[in-house]
């Protein structure tokens, strides 16, 4: 199965949808997302046209879409205010997070990470879920490290027995990624690193790879100021 995750910068959807579909992509963790399926009935197969989504605002929330595979909703719980859950249909169960609290500072950022974590810990440590969105923690990458309050979430996420895809399909150390999934401004000198996919780390030998959008593509394109991280993931 492949799964995307993408903060696509809200705007007009259907578009994005069908570039993350061109890539083949099964199942799509959207943040700044509409809340509402952007797609006209009849263009998606009923065994297919499926859109999970939570949030405040009716045009920037989170999503999971299902793309060439079914997606339901699980359970609401008391997680981060950006949070929603899914079934695939022959995958993974999926968290979909895109931290963006109300409150100012980093920290604030790690916290909601680690709420949404907590929430759903039972499902995380059965090696039932995956969790993909965009945490806005992380690492600007000239720096190459990782902040305390982005290492607090970290080591939550791998208690639950989780990793960062990318971190282990490329064997990089944590706070030292080289590849960008966000340029702050859409200025390809500011790139941070703060998208993530976290899979079981019992499921690794089931990770058949991870790709990275490139700033052209993506953002110099004026699609997003973000770029996918998307995985491929025997189940």
């Amino acid at each position: 199965m492949r799964i995307a995750t993408w903060n696509c910068c809200s705007g007009p959807t259907v578009p994005k949808l069908e570039r993350l579909a061109a890539l083949g992509v099964d199942v799509a963790v959207l943040c700044e997302s509409p809340l509402l399926d952007p797609r006209a009935p009849g263009t998606v197969p009923d065994d297919q046209a499926s859109w999970v989504s939570a949030g405040e605002l009716p045009k920037k929330g989170v999503a999971i879409a299902g793309l060439t595979t079914k997606v339901t909703g699980l359970d609401a719980r008391s997680a981060g205010r950006w949070t929603v859950a899914a079934a695939t249909s022959g995958g993974p169960a999926v968290l979909g997070v895109w931290s963006a609290p109300s409150d100012a500072g980093a920290a604030a950022y790690s916290a909601q990470v680690v709420r949404s974590l907590d929430a759903y810990a039972d499902l995380l440590t059965a090696g039932e879920m995956i969790v993909a969105g965009d945490f806005n923690i992380g690492q600007h990458i000239p720096a190459r490290e990782a902040r305390d309050w982005t290492l607090k979430a970290r080591a939550r996420w791998e208690s639950l027995g989780l990793v960062s895809a990318y971190h282990a399909f490329t064997g990089e150390p944590f706070g030292s990624a080289t590849t960008a999934t966000y340029y702050h401004r859409r200025k390809q000198d500011q790139p941070f690193h703060i998208d993530y996919v976290l899979v079981p780390a019992d499921r690794l030998s089931s990770l058949r790879g991870v790709d990275i959008g490139t700033y052209d593509d993506w953002v110099a394109s004026r699609r997003s100021d973000h770029v996918p991280v998307i995985i491929d993931l025997d189940w």
